[in-house]
């Protein structure tokens, strides 16, 4: 889109993290895990950490979902102190995500704020949304990224599966990638059995988009390779036209999956 302009921000070095976490509090870079500092060289990632861990300070996470989902809850629970209604906020998400989501974009009219005027600002205050030219923008796509994974996540059962939520070709946008890596990472690190057969289903079927297969086989990569999960990537190297694809994504560069 030639109105918009796209800015790269790079990882952070483990020294320039470091850095950063010393002006925060002294010790932090060393109360945290090996892999917790990986995670915190993401800019986005460390900002939300520095806002909730001050109030946080026995805050676990081992993925960017779960930080997430820690910074959500604490930034509702601060606008719940600064006056707004459980009730009404919950509704109020709820009504601008399903929004947001059922016409693929990141952006929901500002008219949808008229009956929730008081939530709407105390959301504002603590950071949670925006308000840019009539339209109620999250401050950041991930925290709607996160909420319609939730969703998706809340419905999946032996009738309702991931390829079901994609849908038609034409309505997989890339805003469905990053909604799609949330769900993965979150049902990775909470039913592992349900990820490898989401995951196969994703990669076998028809009817999704490469971009999306190719994000799965991403995913898997990053996984320690079970028997079960690693039976299924096996069968797909009998598969001639996903040889290649799963060769250089999952095995290529990931001595664990080579071992």
């Amino acid at each position: 889109d030639s109105a918009i302009t796209y800015i790269d921000i790079p990882l952070l070095t483990e020294q320039e993290m470091a850095e950063s976490l010393k002006r925060f509090d002294r010790d932090a870079f060393g109360q945290l895990s090996v892999r917790q500092k990986s995670l915190l060289q993401s800019p986005h990632l460390l900002h939300m950490w520095m806002t909730i861990a001050r109030d946080n300070p026995d805050l676990n996470f081992q993925s960017g979902t779960s930080l997430i989902r820690a910074y959500l809850h604490d930034r509702r629970k601060k606008a719940v102190l600064l006056g707004a209604d459980e009730r009404g906020l919950s509704d109020f998400l709820d009504l601008i995500v399903t929004n947001m989501d059922s016409h693929n974009r990141i952006w929901a009219p500002s008219r949808l704020a008229e009956n929730f005027a008081l939530t709407f600002d105390r959301l504002q205050s603590v950071g949670l949304l925006r308000e840019s030219a009539k339209n109620i923008l999250f401050s950041h796509q991930s925290y709607l990224d996160y909420q319609v994974a939730y969703r998706v996540l809340s419905k999946l059962n032996d009738q309702n599966s991931l390829v079901d939520w994609l849908g038609e070709k034409k309505n997989q946008h890339l805003l469905k990638r990053e909604q799609l890596k949330l769900i993965l990472s979150q049902l990775a690190e909470e039913d592992p059995q349900r990820f490898i057969n989401e995951s196969a289903q994703l990669v076998q079927s028809m009817t999704v988009r490469f971009h999306l297969k190719h994000l799965v086989l991403v995913q898997i990569a990053q996984e320690v390779p079970t028997p079960q999960l690693s039976d299924v990537v096996l069968n797909w190297l009998l598969a001639q036209y996903l040889e290649d694809r799963v060769i250089d994504t999952i095995f290529f560069g990931h001595p664990k999956w080579i071992a």
